[in-house]
């Protein structure tokens, strides 16, 4: 996504967002709500975002189909877009993010807020990639492929989808690259919570390799 000028860890710690970002807050007037957009997996597990108004977090609401393996997930060409979805909440609503993981049977929902995980920790890092102002990407929300033009209010979410007594701490088991509207303020009550990983874009492609390693996220407000 920022080409082959980032190579370590080091060189995106300033793109990390500290600031709150549990819930985030749609308040600008305008038709265009937020449009997602599936980068990458690398997980065992079946990963699915979802979406969900902070007034009822139990009723959560399908983003991007569940996917996995160890892939970029396309291109971002016309010929091979993106997956996407425009966000189905409506404008003016304060949203959270969930993350399904299912492993056989098993299902795991990791949510945007820590407090309401098991484990009680971060399972999501947010990243504000404003160097992406101007790139065209092609994604599908479903009706063949449409170009979007990114701006300086384009964030990436980075799930671990592992609990902390399992986790690899990798932050790149899904994905998803967020377009937003100016004005999209990011708000949380939140406690801080240890984070225990960041994250790497490299390489010349769309999504290059990720490494990890401990660092903590400041969530005070």
């Amino acid at each position: 996504l920022l080409g082959t000028s980032y190579t370590t860890n080091a060189d995106i710690d300033s793109l990390m967002v500290t600031t709150p970002n549990v819930y985030w807050s749609d308040l600008v007037s305008g038709s265009s709500p937020y449009q997602f957009a599936g980068i990458s997996v690398s997980a065992g597990r079946l990963n699915a975002l979802q979406i969900y108004d902070k007034s009822t977090p139990n009723t959560a609401l399908s983003l991007l189909s569940g996917v996995t393996g160890n892939k970029i997930l396309a291109q971002g060409t016309i010929a091979d877009p993106f997956p996407g979805a425009i966000n189905p909440i409506a404008q003016g609503t304060d949203v959270g993010f969930k993350l399904e993981s299912k492993s056989g049977n098993t299902v795991t929902v990791w949510d945007s807020d820590p407090t309401a995980n098991s484990d009680q920790i971060d399972h999501l890092l947010v990243y504000h990639l404003p160097q992406l102002k101007g790139a065209v990407f092609y994604v599908d929300n479903g009706f063949g492929p449409e170009a979007v033009v990114y701006d300086e209010y384009t964030y990436l979410l980075a799930w671990e989808d592992l609990p902390l007594s399992r986790s690899d701490s990798d932050y790149n088991d899904n994905i998803v690259l967020v377009k937003a509207l100016p004005d999209r303020i990011i708000i949380t009550n939140t406690t801080p919570v240890p984070e225990p990983a960041t994250l790497a874009l490299i390489g010349s492609g769309l999504v290059g390799t990720i490494f990890a390693r401990r660092k903590k996220k400041d969530l005070s407000v």
